[in-house]
């Protein structure tokens, strides 16, 4: 009975590493509708192939599983990248414009709070240079149209069924 009412309520959103065609989901959200702009459970098993950032800010806490982090703090494009392993119970914090991969050991559960937007997109470095996200995707040859869906579909938070 109660797991039945929780479905109702939590919410599912999906993130796509496009590169993937065996399984295009890289990370799986779970949140709350009240709560789902600043806080989520994230499931990865998966990586993508190219540092990146993100869009806001945020700490990650992790509750099982574990990944190796290669990070580019602020400003940094060029040189060996910091590495970290990181096991249960790490806190990390990122800044929304530091460079990092993330490449998961095991399946791995994070606690993942975040701020409000601090920009549109996210970056992807590559090769030392700095590359829109949509401008990476095309050079990979994906097209307009396939972006556009993949971005409305993990825009969009929907409810667990």
């Amino acid at each position: 009975m109660l797991k039945k009412l929780l479905k109702k309520f939590i919410l599912t959103q999906n993130i796509t590493n496009p590169a993937d065609v065996v399984s295009k989901d890289y990370i799986l959200k779970y949140s709350l509708p009240f709560i789902n702009k600043f806080a989520c459970i994230n499931i990865m098993d998966k990586y993508m192939p190219d540092m990146h950032n993100h869009n806001r800010s945020f700490i990650s806490i992790i509750l099982k599983g574990g990944y190796m982090e290669y990070i580019r703090p602020r400003g940094r494009t060029t040189g060996k990248p910091i590495v970290k392993k990181r096991t249960v119970g790490s806190i990390i914090y990122r800044h929304h414009s530091d460079f990092h991969q993330v490449v998961p050991f095991a399946k791995t559960y994070t606690l993942y709070l975040y701020t409000p937007l601090k920009r549109k997109d996210i970056d992807w470095l590559v090769d030392g240079k700095v590359i829109p996200e949509a401008r990476h995707w095309l050079k990979k040859g994906y097209t307009k149209e396939f972006l556009r869906e993949m971005y409305n579909k993990q825009g969009r938070w929907n409810k667990l069924t």
